[in-house]
């Protein structure tokens, strides 16, 4: 063991202190550099993580607004705007399954508004249990596209399509295109003869209705309407079987006109 207080061995001793000093140094800055290196890699398996994670909210945010447009194109007829079939059949029979469902108050009372009578109330739950179809087809529709070509009758049903989402119908009802020129409405809370007014100004519009194509003015074009109400026990299935057959029932009697499932009913029962 070298003597530090031996002039001879102390530089020794001195020396071998430093390279022990210089050892120590070097071992901790390789340690530091392996921590370096370590947190480094971590950061760069972190980023490539971070990276890996948002290429996959891309898909999937990708993913999701494909089945949102895939959804809606479901849901919309894509020529002239209103409800698909699909989607007319899925809202009626919605409003189906919940008309009898009622509140202390079916409608909500706006400000400074009374509150109903027991009899205003009763009113009303009676209306709301009243679920109206009406059925619309529009007359020699065949004869518009056969002399103007289709792209004429595509103008004509966008103008009717545009005609019923443009206020003459409530925010409650449902308009779906039902195929080809037909068109089925949906009434909640409404009772024949209300229904039946609905279908006749509805009538009066379409045959009123200024239609364009090419800078060509059509010929007034005129619609048949059949109108059907719930009664006890019936499905939607029922009432647009009704609505239907009325519709054929005011074809038969001439067209442009409202019929009720009462007069196609009288009707069949005469044959």
């Amino acid at each position: 063991m070298l003597d530090k207080k031996n002039p001879i061995t102390r530089p020794l001793t001195t020396l071998k202190g430093r390279e022990l000093d210089i050892a120590t140094r070097k071992a901790e800055k390789d340690k530091d550099q392996r921590k370096l290196e370590q947190i480094a890699t971590q950061l760069s398996d972190a980023n490539k993580t971070i990276k890996e994670l948002h290429r996959t909210a891309e898909v999937e945010e990708q993913a999701l607004i494909q089945s949102v447009e895939l959804a809606r194109a479901g849901e919309q007829d894509p020529l002239i705007g209103l409800a698909s079939r699909p989607e007319f059949l899925a809202r009626m029979q919605n409003i189906m399954q919940r008309r009898h469902i009622q509140t202390e108050e079916p409608h909500a009372r706006r400000a400074g508004e009374p509150r109903r009578t027991p009899k205003e109330m009763t009113a009303e739950k009676e209306r709301s249990k009243h679920v109206a179809i009406i059925f619309l087809d529009l007359d020699d529709f065949k004869q518009i596209n056969d002399k103007y070509e289709h792209a004429a009758g595509d103008a004509v049903l966008r103008a009717i399509g545009a005609l019923l989402m443009g206020g003459i119908l409530r925010d409650v009802d449902v308009v779906g295109r039902w195929g080809g020129e037909e068109i089925a409405i949906g009434l909640p809370k409404t009772n024949q003869e209300e229904a039946i007014k609905v279908a006749e100004k509805i009538r009066a519009a379409i045959h009123e209705l200024p239609i364009e194509h090419e800078s060509v003015r059509l010929p007034a074009v005129t619609a048949s309407l059949g109108v059907a109400t719930t009664e006890n026990g019936e499905t939607l299935k029922d009432i647009i079987g009704k609505a239907d057959k009325a519709m054929y029932a005011a074809k038969r009697a001439g067209k442009n006109q409202v019929a009720s499932a009462q007069i196609a009913a009288t009707e069949q029962n005469k044959e």
